[in-house]
């Protein structure tokens, strides 16, 4: 049998490492497709190349690969292109939700920037409309706030290592793989995320959304950031901040400095930064200044 792995990033990588552990290049005929994405600090592709290279497994840069044709199944895991050309009975994606949850983009972060008490991967074969596929598999954790994406990536990577091992153990037993309808009653999308998205939006988002925020934004992504002063700031860590009975609620603007750091005036409620930077990555805390906007 015949499988083309496409993969990218931390997940790709872990479950290439495992697939190697357990012994599945050695049972199936495996070709990987690796990618590469300048939007993280690492996107993995030169440890997938290195680890096939060691391992003697055929690997294609995305570019180079025209047509899936000649293979069984196509695997799609950490992957963020569409891949043509594959019937959907033959395409098996691994998508970062409990579906039929968050189908779309990013649906980690928007479901940590939700404060999701579980979180989850599908496994799931292709389908006409993204990720309306029927659902082969899926695995589960509990998540604990605050956590930074980083560290929620690594946690989560688990599943889809459990997911890989468990369809390719099938697929090398000649189990045939069976999915299982979608309810579309309980479907919700997640929508793309760009570099505005790590600004702060202090007239929207209450103290507990903003201050969740930014514990969550960092590596492999950008820091979360604000403008003061007209000038942008990385703002690492916060922390949510007892809310005062204020007379006029100018939102984004300090209006304590406690302990050397700058409490900001919420929409509703307040926050406490106590980790932020200059674009240059020069502290910012001891916070020296008072007269201060954040935008």
């Amino acid at each position: 049998m015949k499988l083309a792995l496409n993969l990218l990033g931390f997940k790709g990588f872990s479950c290439l490492e495992e697939i190697i552990n357990n012994r599945f290049n050695e049972l199936l005929e495996i070709t990987v497709v690796i990618a590469t994405d300048k939007s993280i600090t690492n996107d993995y592709s030169k440890e997938i190349k290195n680890l096939c290279e060691t391992k003697k497994i055929t690997s294609y840069n995305r570019a180079e690969i025209h047509n899936y044709r000649e293979y069984n199944y196509v695997f799609a895991i950490g992957w963020r292109w569409l891949i043509k050309g594959v019937v959907d009975s033959k395409l098996i994606i691994f998508h970062d939700s409990l579906l039929p949850k968050y189908r779309g983009f990013a649906p980690l972060v928007n479901a940590a920037l939700n404060k999701e008490d579980k979180v989850g991967v599908t496994a799931l074969f292709g389908a006409e409309e993204y990720d309306k596929g029927e659902i082969i598999a899926q695995r589960s954790l509990e998540v604990t706030y605050p956590i930074r994406v980083g560290e929620l990536i690594g946690q989560i990577t688990s599943c889809y290592i459990d997911l890989t091992i468990s369809v390719l153990t099938d697929l090398a037993a000649g189990v045939e793989l069976i999915g299982k309808k979608q309810n579309e009653n309980d479907a919700s999308y997640s929508v793309w995320l760009d570099s505005e998205d790590y600004f702060l939006d202090w007239r929207e988002g209450d103290s507990d959304y903003i201050a969740n925020k930014i514990n969550l934004l960092g590596a492999p992504y950008q820091p979360a950031k604000s403008f003061m002063n007209g000038e942008i700031v990385k703002i690492h860590t916060a922390e949510v901040y007892s809310d005062l009975a204020i007379e006029q609620r100018h939102i984004g603007k300090v209006l304590i400095i406690e302990d050397g750091c700058p409490v900001v005036i919420c929409a509703n409620g307040l926050i406490k930064i106590t980790n932020m930077s200059d674009e240059n990555d020069k502290s910012l805390i001891p916070f020296k200044l008072f007269r201060v906007r954040f935008k």
